[in-house]
Parts: structure tokens; C-alpha cells; sequence
């Protein structure tokens, strides 16, 4: 798939589990899993994802997508 403008997506992450967040913030956590519903399903390489917890928000880019049946 060859998209011109790579589309961006939010995602929460509650306060609850702020470590997940900052884990992923400071470089961590690199995999982050999504079931393939209509909302995460057409996420392809180089997308930006936004993750945001409570005020604090970073942004990533997407390097890898892996489809699992």
C-alpha cells in the first residue's frame, strides 16, 4: 500500500498505567499490539501514532506492521 500522506491515530493509555507510557516515551517499549479492529487495521509503516496520557501526549512513527491470523 502507497499512501501519499501517511494518516495519523490516537491512542489513550490511562493514568493507571502511566508506566507503559513512559516506557514507551523514553524508547523502552518499542512493540505496542493492537487487535486488527476497524480503528487499527489500516495502520501501515510510517504512519504517526499519537499516545496520550492524561496531559502529557508523545508522538511515534510507525516502523513495522505484522498481521496475525
Amino acid at each position: 500500500i502507497h499512501r501519499s500522506h501517511y494518516r495519523r491515530s490516537q491512542r489513550k493509555i490511562s493514568e493507571r498505567n502511566r508506566k507503559i507510557f513512559e516506557a514507551i516515551k523514553i524508547g523502552r517499549k518499542k512493540v505496542e499490539t493492537r487487535a486488527a479492529t476497524v480503528r487499527y487495521k489500516d495502520i501501515i509503516v510510517g504512519d504517526r501514532v499519537m499516545f496520550t496520557c492524561g496531559k502529557d501526549c508523545i508522538e511515534r512513527k510507525v516502523g513495522r506492521v505484522t498481521h496475525f491470523a
